[in-house]
């Protein structure tokens, strides 16, 4: 129900590209002991699955990015242990161009690291339980 063209102030058809690393992480979540993360996990999830396995269409399209396996260079720079470089890493190898990528994210640290390497970035907001 996001207007993401709006919300972007954007005129370009919209693409949501789901990356390994956020699909791992959301999983994790839904055991989390704190029950508002678990249940907006286990909300996320099933949404994220009706998306890319049960062929359920939004108003955008949106499809999945596999981790793919980073260069030399790129092991040296990131620390992929830490989930923000390999989303990072995931978007620099997604197949876009890079001045077509915005990292959507509420994560200050994952939306500072997408700046640094000249992606686009939008900070979402919480309002009255609606993400924009």
């Amino acid at each position: 129900d996001i207007p993401w063209a709006t919300v972007l102030s954007i005129t370009d058809e919209v693409t949501i590209v789901i990356c390994e690393t956020v699909v791992a992480e959301v999983d994790k979540h839904k055991d989390a002991s704190r029950s508002r993360l678990r249940e907006r996990a286990k909300k996320m999830s099933s949404y994220i699955s009706a998306l890319l396995l049960d062929g359920v269409n939004g108003k955008v399209p949106v499809c999945f990015c596999p981790f793919i396996k980073p260069t030399k260079d790129e092991e040296e720079r990131y620390e992929l242990s830490i989930c923000d470089n390999r989303i990072i890493l995931s978007a620099l190898h997604s197949g876009y161009n890079y001045e077509d990528i915005i990292i959507v994210s509420a994560d200050n640290n994952l939306l500072i690291k997408a700046k640094s390497v000249g992606l686009g970035y939008h900070k979402m907001k919480e309002i009255e339980d609606k993400v924009y």
